[in-house]
């Protein structure tokens, strides 16, 4: 705030922004403050910025609100979202958790979520597929990949917008698809090369590869695995319990066909 005299409107802009020693001021509701910027553009948009603040209360309450919170509040209400008939599982929490660190990373946490527009989106996802892998760093982030982080964004967006912390239609703001249709490999390894692989690998990474192979298990049934999961060692019979939780019917014990048995020995 400034107590100075009254600046005439003649050396004011419309929204009332004026100059003083090449840095940009603005008259509002009878105060004077700075604008902090010497660019004129700039100037007027933080100009807009306020006038919108003062006449737009839904708009108001985004300003006060970081995207950084915002996601970790969705965060935390995930579980009855929408009022889902279910939660969604700890592994599925845990991507999102992943999702939104990338986005606070390179969107900014501390962004005010009504400036979370277009151009703040197609800046990350520019800065994202060009972001590299792998430790050979050789190769870049995946459309696919940021079309699934665009999907947590709009569930967070969606979530603001009925609190009233977000006001702008979020089909204006995100693309349809970053990544296009999925297409799964077509590629397989024929048993014999399995056979190969699992004589190559150490044996710790051995015993998880031909667990995988013979239940068909995801990574996470892996890491729930008990050595008592595996049953009767007689393979024309044998059946193994794999533990999955996306479903109640993923939780179940699954016949090893003899073929297979050999590679759990």
């Amino acid at each position: 705030m400034h107590d100075r005299p009254h600046v005439p409107r003649a050396k004011r802009s419309k929204l009332g922004v004026y100059w003083r020693g090449g840095v940009a001021w603005i008259q509002f509701r009878g105060e004077r403050f700075s604008l902090k910027t010497r660019d004129p553009v700039a100037a007027e948009l933080e100009a807009q910025r306020i006038h919108r603040k003062a006449a737009d209360p839904t708009y108001a309450a985004a300003s006060e609100k970081a995207f950084g919170a915002v996601a970790e509040s969705w965060l935390s209400f995930t579980p009855t979202d929408g009022n889902r008939r279910k939660p969604p599982t700890p592994e599925t929490v845990e991507m999102y958790g992943y999702h939104i660190g990338h986005l606070a990373r390179l969107l900014g946490a501390a962004l005010p979520i009504a400036d979370l527009d277009a151009v703040a989106v197609d800046g990350y996802v520019r800065a994202r597929r060009e972001e590299t892998i792998g430790k050979a760093e050789t190769k870049h982030v995946s459309a696919r990949t940021v079309d699934k982080e665009l999907g947590t964004l709009r569930q967070i967006l969606r979530f603001a917008l009925r609190r009233g912390w977000y006001h702008r239609p979020l089909e204006a703001v995100l693309p349809e698809s970053a990544g296009g249709t999925y297409e799964p490999l077509n590629r397989w390894l024929p048993l014999d090369g399995v056979r190969l692989l699992l004589a190559t690998l150490p044996a710790a990474r051995a015993a998880t590869c031909a667990y995988i192979v013979a239940t068909n298990a995801d990574w996470c049934a892996v890491e729930r695995a008990e050595r008592y999961d595996l049953g009767t060692a007689k393979l024309c019979n044998r059946t193994v319990l794999v533990r999955g939780t996306k479903n109640p019917k993923r939780w179940r014990d699954v016949p090893v066909l003899p073929v297979f048995g050999e590679l759990l020995e």
